[in-house]
């Protein structure tokens, strides 16, 4: 009985280090999203501010 909750917790441990691998992948993939279209938006700031103040 013993030994077979051991393996039943270290299959369970591999599911969940599986799954937080996978959500971190998909956050650093948002928040690579979420930089660019910070970048994209400061450039088109900067352009509307020079334009305003030439």
């Amino acid at each position: 009985m013993r030994r077979s909750m051991g393996k039943d917790f270290s299959e369970w441990l591999v599911v969940l280090a599986a799954a937080a691998e996978s959500t971190y992948r998909r956050l650093n993939v948002r928040r690579d999203e979420i930089d660019k279209s910070l970048h994209e938006l400061r450039k088109k700031q900067r352009a509307l501010k020079a334009y305003r103040f030439s």
